[in-house]
């Protein structure tokens, strides 16, 4: 159950890792850790009547534009902790949410910054936060986990890896590819594969929507320690990620 903090403006909730949360090495997965983030945020909303239920009757919703995770490490299977979010206000058309994980002691484990944008959900044209004022009543918390999170640069060479089809298991209740399956594909694809190794840094920038039956083309590269993943399909772009192994 979520609980709101200093004066509702941090919106928290335990957790305790479940096995089908975890990767093979039985720690949390970075999709499962975008879930959380995803799902508090709406539940964070939700005390203020503004989930996604109640924005879609008001002809509006959010989407992910942008994500960045570091990680100092996963909780393992069956560890509990906490998970925290909060609203740090807007910047343009876009609206920024931090997310922290920490375990029993408080300590931090990830932190995790999200950029959102408001859109209509029948053409997806994009609103300001202007046709939303109804946000006033969220409390903004100026609390930068990570500070400024610049765009991905991809190298100049990119190398064909593969393609990916979208299925039908792979969409949200929005009938797009659902914004926490791009960590599962970028664990598929990254250049060298996973390992033994687990995410320190995982950067996202979701750039184009994808259907059902559409058809990721991947390109991969490497420039010492960071790993870049380009995804398109017929329309266009889809996404870019960059990331950091241990």
């Amino acid at each position: 159950m979520a609980w709101l903090e200093q004066e509702g403006a941090v919106c928290r909730e335990a957790f305790e890792v479940k096995t089908y949360d975890c990767t093979p090495r039985k720690e949390l997965s970075a999709t499962a850790l975008l879930r959380w983030s995803a799902e508090l945020a709406d539940l964070h909303l939700g005390f203020f009547d503004l989930s996604y239920e109640q924005l879609n009757t008001m002809g509006m919703v959010f989407l992910l534009t942008a994500v960045e995770m570091r990680i100092e490490r996963m909780p393992s299977m069956r560890e509990k902790g906490t998970v925290a979010t909060w609203h740090r206000g807007t910047d343009r058309v876009r609206f920024l949410r931090d997310t922290e994980l920490c375990d029993e002691k408080g300590g931090r484990l990830a932190a995790c910054s999200c950029e959102w944008v408001l859109v209509d959900p029948e053409n997806h044209k994009l609103k300001r936060p202007s046709c939303l004022p109804e946000l006033d009543r969220v409390p903004m918390l100026d609390c930068p986990l990570l500070g400024p999170v610049p765009p991905i640069r991809l190298p100049a060479a990119m190398n064909p890896a593969g393609e990916r089809r979208v299925g039908y298991a792979d969409l949200d209740y929005n009938g797009h590819l659902n914004n926490t399956k791009y960590a599962d594909i970028v664990s598929d694809w990254i250049p060298g594969g996973m390992g033994d190794g687990y995410f320190t840094r995982l950067r996202i920038d979701f750039q184009g929507e994808a259907r059902q039956g559409d058809v990721l083309s991947i390109a991969t590269a490497e420039e010492g320690s960071r790993k870049y993943i380009r995804a398109v399909h017929a329309r266009g772009k889809c996404f870019t990620a960059e990331c950091e192994l241990s």
